[in-house]
């Protein structure tokens, strides 16, 4: 739904709605699945600066649908840039399946399979929490398998490992009809390369000396958002919904990280309170 913002006593018009780019595109319809009640298509665009096909299946009481992704920019899905909250480029490649019993996104089922290339994360301009901007992260190749069960997306593997950073993310999401609005139940970990850290004057300001006492503008800027591992590297639970990620300290199980604390709910598992 639109949605209007009242600033002093005036009516603002909605913001506009986020635009996928669409250079060509190309719909196959299926005569003979009309026979059986359901509706088929195969398609395919040039869009997001690579190839997207797939084939699709409507009925009463199924949507099936599968993706096929060749070479497209994540930057250029608006719904990835706001959740990270950096510019984000490279190239992204593989396939999405997924089932939708009753037409029902929170009852999806499917699987996950994509893998990237040449990742660079943030443009040297962009600001994390509009106080300090990093310079460009190759984030190099990354990965991301799962599955979708009863609506839920498990992250099976999910990591980055380039030049300057390693990332992890594990967890997955709580679908929700609007996919924007489904909510992360995600864990970050990530590190920066030494050389990253120490490759100018404006990295060195940023991360610190690392024989210096004295804490460098991104422990300072993160401080509540993040917890700084022993190990130098960084760890946060991503809540919320997914167009608007939220993160906080990750407790550790010690509870080394933070002051959370955990209750045991039955043998093998915890619960954070």
């Amino acid at each position: 739904p639109k949605v209007s913002v009242c600033c002093r006593n005036r009516l603002l018009p909605p913001l506009p709605p986020p635009v996928l780019a669409v250079d060509e595109v190309y719909v196959s319809f299926s005569p003979f699945s009309l026979l059986s009640g359901a509706r088929a298509a195969s398609f395919g665009a040039q869009a997001l600066g690579g190839e997207v096909s797939g084939w699709a299946r409507d009925s009463a009481d199924l949507r099936r649908l599968e993706l096929q992704l060749d070479g497209i920019n994540p930057g250029a899905i608006p719904q990835v840039a706001t959740a990270i909250g950096l510019p984000i480029s490279g190239k992204v490649s593989g396939s999405i399946a997924v089932d939708l019993p009753e037409h029902n996104l929170m009852k999806a089922e499917g699987t996950i399979d994509l893998a990237a290339e040449d990742l660079i994360l943030g443009d040297g301009k962009a600001k994390i929490q509009n106080m300090i901007a990093l310079p460009e992260l190759h984030m190099g190749a990354f990965t991301l398998k799962g599955g979708i069960t009863g609506g839920r997306v498990k992250f099976d593997e999910c990591a980055a490992h380039g030049k300057d950073m390693d990332l992890s993310l594990t967890g997955g999401l709580r679908l929700r009809q609007r996919l924007e609005a489904s909510l992360a139940e995600l864990e970050l970990k990530f590190s920066f390369s030494e050389k990253y850290k120490t490759q100018s004057d404006i990295t060195k300001a940023l991360f610190g000396q690392p024989d210096s006492k004295i804490p460098g503008l991104f422990d300072s800027a993160t401080k509540g958002l993040l917890s700084k591992q022993a190990d130098g590297s960084y760890a946060a639970r991503l809540y919320g919904p997914f167009s608007r990620l939220r993160p906080k300290p990750l407790v550790s199980k010690r509870g080394s990280s933070t002051s959370g604390k955990r209750r045991i709910k039955s043998k093998g598992e915890e619960e954070e309170i």
